[in-house]
C-alpha cells in the first residue's frame, strides 16, 4: 500500500497479522516428519505449510477423506441424546472440511435426519417438506425441542401405567377381602352360633336342624 507521500509500505494490519501467524507456523513445522520439512522451505504462513503438507501427501489426504465421507454416512443416533449425536455429526462435518472436503449445510442437514430413529419421524417429515431453508443450527434446535417432548410423553404413559397398575391391584384385593368376610350362622335347635363360615356359593340348610350343605330329605335325624 501507499503512504501519503506516495510510497510504497507494507499494510500495518499484514504486519499484525504476519506476527500472530509466526507462532502457530513454528509450532506445525516442528511436529512434521524431517524428510518432509524440504518441500515446506518456501511456505511463510500457517496456511501455506497446511497446504503443502496436503499437496505431499495426496493419498493419505483422499484415504482420510474417504474414511470420514463413509463415517458420516453411517453415523446414527443409538442412545445418545440429541445433543451428543448433533456433535458428533458436527466433528466429522468439520474434519472433512479441514481436509479440503466442503460439506454444505443441506448435506450437513441430511446427514443428521438420516440417522435419527422411527420416532422422530414427523419431525423429519416436517423439516424436508418444508419451503423454508432450515440452517443447521435451526435443526438441531427443534429436534432437541422434540426429543424433549418424547422423554416427557414417556415419562407421562409411564406414570398412567403405574397409577392404572395400583388401582387393578387394589380393585383385586378388595374383592378378596369382601370374598373372605366371615358369615356368621345360627342353629333355630340349639339357639347358639356356630363357627365362622366363608362366603361362596349357596348352601343348602337343613330345615329341621339348621345344618348346612343338605336338606331334610337327607337329614340322618328326620326319623329320630
Amino acid at each position: 500500500m501507499r503512504n501519503r507521500a506516495g510510497e510504497t509500505v507494507l499494510n500495518p494490519s499484514y504486519i499484525h497479522y504476519f506476527k500472530q501467524d509466526s507462532s502457530p507456523t513454528s509450532w506445525l513445522l516442528s511436529t512434521v516428519s524431517p524428510n518432509i520439512l524440504p518441500g515446506l522451505v518456501k511456505s511463510e504462513t500457517t496456511a501455506d505449510v497446511w497446504k503443502s503438507i496436503i499437496e505431499l501427501n495426496p493419498d493419505l489426504s483422499t484415504t482420510k477423506m474417504m474414511n470420514l465421507h463413509c463415517r458420516l454416512r453411517s453415523m446414527k443416533k443409538g442412545t445418545q441424546t440429541m445433543r451428543e449425536y448433533t456433535m458428533a455429526v458436527k466433528e466429522v462435518c468439520d474434519l472433512l472440511v479441514a481436509c479440503g472436503s466442503k460439506i454444505t449445510d443441506i448435506e450437513h442437514i441430511a446427514t443428521i435426519l438420516n440417522g435419527l430413529p422411527v420416532e422422530f419421524e414427523p419431525s423429519i417429515s416436517a423439516i424436508t417438506a418444508s419451503k423454508e431453508t432450515y440452517t443447521v443450527d435451526n435443526v438441531v434446535s427443534i429436534l432437541v425441542d422434540t426429543e424433549t417432548r418424547l422423554e416427557d410423553l414417556t415419562r407421562y404413559s409411564a406414570g398412567i401405567n403405574y397409577t392404572r397398575y395400583n388401582s387393578k391391584n387394589a380393585n383385586f384385593s378388595d374383592a378378596n377381602n369382601q370374598d373372605m368376610a366371615p358369615l356368621i350362622t345360627t342353629d333355630p335347635v340349639k339357639n347358639s352360633t356356630s363357627s365362622f363360615k366363608y362366603k361362596g356359593r349357596p348352601r343348602h340348610q337343613c330345615q329341621l336342624y339348621g345344618k348346612l350343605m343338605h336338606l331334610v330329605d337327607r337329614c340322618w335325624h328326620r326319623f329320630d
